[in-house]
């Protein structure tokens, strides 16, 4: 039997937990010639019972999070993708993301308690654009390569009053 505070918490949720559904709907485009190749896609998502780890008390004196429901997320958005030899041994790749992730409902507790304000906030760790360009020369085992990527500011708490800048890299 489990006996540790998570244990006993994990004990407390188990049959209050609902799982985590999700009702998906996607579309794309592919696309391929003989110096081009690329793929355009869309999607919408609509989850229901989302999980997330909730306080049940003070962090301060220990007390472990507990999962707990809170409702739907709907997500969207669409990616494009292309990859084109525009010179013999040289191409070039383009990708671009977008994504709309949001949660549908603020997050109560057991008692009905808004525990966060949730409501059309957007989900943590979710970059709503991504962007990456490569050009890269390639003959007889020699090669090389010039990338640069583009992660937009995200949120790492569910209220998004608390985010990690947008990074570039080359």
């Amino acid at each position: 039997m489990l006996r540790s505070r998570f244990g006993r918490a994990f004990l407390a949720i188990k049959d209050k937990l609902k799982p985590e559904i999700s009702d998906t709907f996607e579309a794309g485009w592919r696309f391929r010639s003989a110096d081009f190749q690329g793929v355009l896609a869309a999607y919408h998502v609509n989850f229901k019972d989302r999980l997330f780890a909730v306080p049940v008390g003070s962090g301060i004196v220990g007390n472990p999070s507990a999962l707990s429901n809170v409702g739907g997320v709907t997500a969207q958005g669409f990616e494009a993708v292309g990859t084109w030899d525009f010179a013999e041994n040289w191409s070039a790749f383009a990708s671009y993301a977008y994504n709309d992730s949001t949660f549908d409902d603020d997050t109560v507790d057991g008692n009905g308690v808004v525990v966060a304000r949730t409501k059309d906030k957007i989900t943590p760790d979710t970059p709503q654009h991504l962007m990456k360009a490569e050009i890269s020369y390639e003959k007889d085992g020699f090669f090389g390569r010039f990338s640069l990527s583009y992660l937009s500011k995200r949120y790492f708490n569910y209220e998004n009053d608390r985010s990690v800048p947008s990074q570039t890299l080359a």
